[in-house]
């Protein structure tokens, strides 16, 4: 009976030693990117947490020639992200932001700022992904711009889509379509709805670098201000703005990547 007992003992420490053996040469991964990654980096967590902390002097932060205008800012800041598989390749991306600023002189600035996001990111096959998304940030006014220690809240709200095809291994198209609803209730002549349309195509070599074309054209419309039309008869306040831009990325180093536009 010993003898047995012993005997099994002597298999059950054995066999984690068989269960849970190594190669004795590990095994790398594939340089298929151009960059030789050695180990595989660890995927990132569904969602992570995070706070902030910061102080910063300012001699002049309301940027006028006279008056004392030194100012001690702080900010303290807490947000998130998180990242979820819903169907398949389908996910969902969100991400938010809340921060406070408290002025030491002009306490009339004191705010709470905002800023959040929230995307669906498809895949359809290998070759088309994209995001449809929408965010919304709330901040204060430039204080160079107004030069006044006044609340001047700006908000923000944008709706987005955009998406990319590969054609190969090398050729990839892109586009996308946005509107952006920009609201400033002390300057109502400010508010401006703007929709944008986007497009380009990117050549990528095997090492990673890109070099691309793209195309956008943005029209929007803006309220007449009052003092420089009383009667209403201006029909509109619209503008179209167009831009061809040649884009660029290019890693230097390992560790360091290049981006123009």
């Amino acid at each position: 009976m010993y003898r047995c007992v012993t005997r099994a003992a002597w298999l059950l420490l054995a066999t984690p030693i068989c269960a849970f053996a190594f190669e004795a040469v590990d095994v790398l991964t594939p340089a298929d990117s151009g960059v030789y990654p050695a180990y595989p980096s660890e995927p990132l967590p569904p969602y992570n947490l995070w706070g902030q902390f910061g102080m910063m002097y300012d001699s002049n932060i309301l940027r006028r020639t006279t008056g004392d205008n030194h100012e001690l800012l702080t900010r303290l800041g807490i947000g998130g992200r998180w990242d979820q598989r819903i169907v398949g390749r389908q996910g969902l991306h969100a991400e938010g932001r809340v921060d406070s600023y408290v002025y030491n002189q002009f306490g009339e600035l004191d705010n709470i700022a905002y800023g959040g996001l929230a995307e669906w990111r498809y895949e359809v096959g290998n070759d088309l992904s994209g995001a449809i998304g929408v965010s919304r940030r709330k901040f204060q006014a430039n204080l160079s711009e107004i030069q006044r220690p006044i609340y001047d809240p700006i908000t923000e709200t944008q709706f987005s889509a955009n998406g990319r095809y590969v054609l190969g291994p090398h050729i990839g198209l892109h586009a996308g379509a946005a509107f952006i609803d920009y609201n400033r209730p002390s300057r109502a002549f400010s508010n401006t709805k703007t929709t944008i349309a986007t497009g380009g195509i990117d050549y990528v070599t095997s090492l990673g670098n890109a070099l691309g074309v793209e195309v956008a054209q943005a029209h929007g419309n803006a309220p007449v201000n009052q003092l420089v039309d009383p009667l209403g008869l201006f029909v509109n306040n619209d503008y179209t703005q167009r831009d061809v831009a040649v884009t660029g990325n290019i890693g230097i180093s390992p560790t360091m990547r290049v981006a123009g536009r």
